[in-house]
């Protein structure tokens, strides 16, 4: 229950050294379940581009994809603030492990429609919505507070890594496997996460109130539990406005990375090659920005950190929307370097709710920030697909570039969009939600 002591979760113990260590152990877990999620989607999202050459094919998956997000993550955060986050993990792989063998069987023949493709990408992101909110609510019980900016830069130069790897297997894979061979990669990086999640103890804060017998129950309890999360969010002071930031934000820059492969096939005239090599440049860049991110530690206030991360994102997105048909190379450079602002933005941002957030309500902030943050974001690819279509996918770069570079200037000088960070969390831990859980 919140605001009662938080009961310790006792697994068998493995690992149980020092806070390093299980930090190690954890995020490698995720760094193999990452390569393999980097191979799959990266060989899956060129083969809805080769087949089909549309970027309302494209939209439909971007928009599967994106659903997960908006309509479900805000339903997971009860779930993890209820039960040990360690043990959530494991089964949203052993998920992504069944959805791999399951899309290898049916990819076992020429005769594949684009809707079945969509269809397997749309269940590995729903195994995945519970993946993200619990890794970054576990890193609490894990992490020192004054390290959790550092750890979300650490945990940026790994999804980087495998940014890099995993398109550099995938243009490889395609060339002389086939399509389902990506899957198989796919459930060997789940299982070995699975191997390294279950060798390490983990000490969790997690609600401490009995067990409901009922699914009726259990479903009302959650649902009275997302109810409390989402008035956390919608009442704590700068919270809601920062997070209607970021989701305009999302809201212009999304379709970008989603039509990419239309981008480099159909504006630039090249291969699978060059989509690996964009690719291996996002990677690159996210990597340089977790390690900025880790020597640096940002600016004192992190949204204005974040906000540095949004303005180099953008300048890369204008460069790509700026280069000529045969100027595959600088978009490449603009691609890396858009890479570098995502990692300064979403680490701060990440960081940024992990210190002004009480433990026992983080997956639900979490899995509600994400939702609100990604509501508008199906609508977008709605609009984008069609217009793509008619105006040319290069379009949308320049118009989305320019809109978010002018509300980053908009957003920068005003006071109240920094409140949430300003907050004392000792001062303000949730009084309000304390013991109203029964």
């Amino acid at each position: 229950m919140i605001g009662r002591r938080s009961k310790s979760v006792s697994p068998i113990k493995k690992i149980s050294g020092g806070w390093k260590m299980k930090a190690a152990t954890l995020w490698s877990s995720q760094g193999f379940a990452l390569l393999g999620t980097s191979i799959s989607q990266f060989t899956l999202v060129w083969w809805l581009t080769e087949r089909t050459g549309s970027p309302i094919w494209l939209s439909v998956a971007a928009i599967g994809l994106l659903v997960p997000d908006v309509f479900i993550i805000p339903f997971i955060g009860p779930i993890i603030d209820r039960y040990p986050r360690k043990k959530i993990l494991i089964w949203a792989n052993a998920a992504i492990a069944i959805v791999s063998v399951l899309g290898t069987m049916s990819l076992m023949t020429d005769r594949v429609a684009p809707a079945p493709v969509v269809t397997i990408l749309f269940a590995r992101t729903l195994a995945n919505s519970f993946r993200w909110p619990a890794l970054q609510a576990l890193a609490t019980d894990v992490v020192p507070r004054d390290q959790l900016t550092r750890i979300n830069a650490i945990d940026y130069i790994l999804r980087g890594s495998t940014n890099i790897l995993g398109p550099v297997a995938a243009a490889w894979m395609i060339r002389v496997l086939p399509v389902s061979a990506s899957l198989a990669v796919d459930f060997i990086g789940a299982v070995a996460a699975i191997a390294l999640l279950s060798s390490v103890t983990v000490r969790e804060k997690i609600f401490a109130g009995k067990r409901r017998a009922s699914v009726r129950a259990n479903l009302r309890s959650s649902l009275s539990s997302m109810k409390k999360g989402l008035r956390y969010v919608m009442t704590a002071p700068g919270l809601l406005p920062f997070l209607g930031y970021v989701s305009i934000t999302n809201l212009l820059l999304v379709p970008i990375e989603n039509l990419m492969p239309l981008m480099v096939s159909d504006y630039f005239g090249s291969t699978v090659e060059s989509l690996s090599m964009m690719q291996i440049s996002f990677g690159l860049g996210t990597v340089i920005g977790g390690v900025i991110l880790g020597i640096w530690g940002g600016f004192k206030s992190q949204i204005k950190s974040a906000l540095l991360g949004d303005f180099v994102y953008t300048i890369g997105v204008l460069m790509i929307g700026r280069c000529a048909p045969n100027q595959i190379s600088l978009a490449i450079l603009g691609w890396g370097i858009s890479g570098i602002g995502d990692s300064l933005s979403v680490a701060n941002l990440n960081a940024l709710i992990q210190k002004h957030t009480r433990p026992e309500l983080q997956g639900r902030v979490f899995s509600i920030s994400t939702g609100l943050i990604s509501i508008w974001v199906p609508a977008a690819m709605i609009f984008a697909g069609p217009i793509a279509e008619r105006t040319g996918v290069h379009f949308w770069y320049g118009f989305a570039g320019f809109a978010t570079l002018a509300l980053i200037v908009a957003v920068l000088f005003v006071p109240a969009f920094y409140r949430y960070e300003q907050r004392d969390l000792q001062a303000h831990s949730g009084t309000r939600f304390a013991n109203q859980e029964a």
